[in-house]
């Protein structure tokens, strides 16, 4: 039996809800799940190389605080859920989109790098973002991603997913910032940061 996972982040620390499979399976009756446990997320071993400018696009982009481009959800509607090797991410907005606002999904090897050309081992970014709350599906195990209901699109990682982050741009203005790492792979009950 899968567990489903939920995440959010608090004062920049990254707090994880594990909820059971009963509660999980009620998850999907369109109920929220029902937390269990929540504690702060461990750093993870590439939150050093995340920082790094030749990551990000515009260059300048800073880590989200919550207060930029994006929030980070609540207990009740979270940023980042798991369940089996389904990621769902909902991408709050801090701004009306326009034309050119773009959200990238990215991923990085367990060594903090990539071999595609952005220095990731994946690498995908939604244009026509039209709404302020977007729900972004990644699918490990199919290698899928889908953005706001449409159909998944078959992603070919060069490597294998470890961590994974999102960047929110507005496409005009300084409104551009970067998530903390979601660790793709270990969401097992963190130690306290």
């Amino acid at each position: 039996m899968s567990r489903l996972v939920a995440m959010r982040v608090t004062s920049m620390a990254l707090v994880i809800v594990a909820t059971s499979s009963a509660s999980a399976k009620s998850a999907t009756n369109a109920s929220p799940p029902t937390p269990l446990a929540a504690q702060t997320a461990p750093a993870t071993a590439c939150d050093a190389a995340l920082a790094d400018p030749e990551f990000h696009f515009p260059r300048g982009m800073r880590m989200e605080t919550g207060a930029t481009a994006f929030s980070y959800g609540s207990l009740d509607r979270p940023f980042a859920t798991r369940s089996g090797a389904q990621w769902t991410l909902v991408v709050d907005l801090g701004f009306d989109p326009g034309p050119d606002a773009t959200i990238r999904f990215a991923a990085i090897d367990e060594m903090c790098s990539g071999s595609g050309s952005a220095g990731t081992v994946l690498d995908y970014k939604f244009g026509d973002v039209k709404t302020r709350t977007n729900v972004i599906v990644y699918d490990l195990e199919e290698s899928t991603i889908a953005f706001d209901g449409l159909e998944p699109q078959r992603v070919t990682p060069l490597g294998r997913p470890r961590y994974a982050w999102l960047e929110v741009w507005d496409g005009v203005t300084a409104r551009a910032a970067y998530s903390h790492l979601i660790d793709l792979v270990n969401s097992a009950p963190p130690i306290e940061r």
